[in-house]
């Protein structure tokens, strides 16, 4: 995936240095915004993951309301297999490393969910990286359900849905 949105987007620019109405278009709107600067960076950046992480992501999302109306921190979960868990590791602490101080403890890598200890008092984004795997979420508490559920050994492979979607890859499924 991440080869493609590098070539879609060399194919893109290609483009924009084709066409003198698109390129004046591109430079009044894009560029003086310094949208074109940045979307090369965010193009980069995929490619840069891209080389670390295995042919399948898996997002998960499911938004809570409180009791009282208000929205509390997104059920979101991120899972990928990794091609090159050190590879990986390096990059997102490159990443990490390269924010401003005052943004870095918002992205945290955490070595074990069960004994992290998230800061109430600031938004956060914890990646966990364990064995040839990533997960990462802005909710601690999922990701430590994530790690009680792989010590425990899970409950997913012994139920209908993991038959289900076992059958979907055997029949040639991209995207379910």
């Amino acid at each position: 995936v991440s080869q493609g949105v590098v070539d879609a987007h060399r194919i893109f620019t290609e483009r924009i240095g084709q066409s003198p109405v698109l390129s004046a278009w591109w430079a009044e709107h894009a560029a003086a915004e310094g949208i074109d600067e940045h979307l090369a960076r965010v193009v980069e950046t995929i490619g840069e993951y891209g080389q670390t992480l295995g042919a399948e992501i898996v997002f998960g999302v499911a938004g809570i309301e409180s009791a009282f109306g208000a929205e509390q921190v997104p059920q979101m979960l991120m899972l990928a297999q990794l091609k090159d868990a050190d590879g990986f590791r390096a990059l997102l602490e490159k990443n990490v490393a390269s924010l401003p101080a005052d943004e870095q403890g918002h992205l945290r890598v955490i070595e074990d969910p069960l004994t992290a200890i998230s800061n109430a008092k600031q938004e956060e984004f914890f990646t966990w990286i364990e064995g040839s795997f990533v997960a990462a979420s802005p909710n601690l508490a999922v990701l430590q359900d994530l790690a009680r559920s792989k010590d425990a050994g899970g409950r997913f492979t012994s139920g209908s849905f993991h038959d289900e979607i076992g059958r979907a890859y055997r029949e040639g499924v991209s995207w379910l």
